[in-house]
């Protein structure tokens, strides 16, 4: 049985970071493989977005180390967008719109690379995510 590999949404990228972290996150994140945990070029993307509009000079150079410290960490756990995933996405959206479901298509594009890559999401918002029956969803923050 292949061990189980976890994609990390933005928001599970950002928690470690925060100032005051979620214990409940902070303990899995502490307990699971790094070998196991993966990151969209998506979500480094939306990281790089937040860095581009900081206007405060400290907070850009803080963002844009911890940037560069992600893909290194990560190196060789980059999710690429493949033309599989956009296919896959293209299905799952229309899925959705037939019943008047949508989702902000980022959301829906690491969904099409987490079920495509046979992998959780690990996510604080899974509302965004109900909508995709396939998808294997892990929340692990306490409330």
């Amino acid at each position: 049985m292949n061990p189980t590999k976890y994609l990390l949404d933005t928001v599970a990228i950002s928690e470690a970071v925060k100032s005051s972290k979620n214990s409940g996150y902070m303990d899995w994140l502490t307990n699971t493989d790094n070998d196991s945990l993966y990151v969209s070029c998506l979500t480094l993307g939306e990281i790089q977005k937040g860095i581009s509009l900081a206007n405060d000079p400290r907070l850009h150079q803080k963002l844009e180390d911890y940037l560069t410290g992600l893909y290194e960490a990560f190196e060789g756990r980059i999710l690429d967008l493949t033309v599989y995933d956009t296919d896959l996405w293209g299905k799952l959206t229309a899925m959705a719109q037939k019943y008047g479901k949508t989702s902000p298509i980022i959301d829906s594009l690491l969904a099409s690379q987490s079920i495509r890559n046979h992998m959780v999401l690990v996510t604080r918002n899974v509302k965004d995510f109900k909508q995709f029956t396939e998808l294997s969803i892990l929340n692990p923050w306490s409330e």
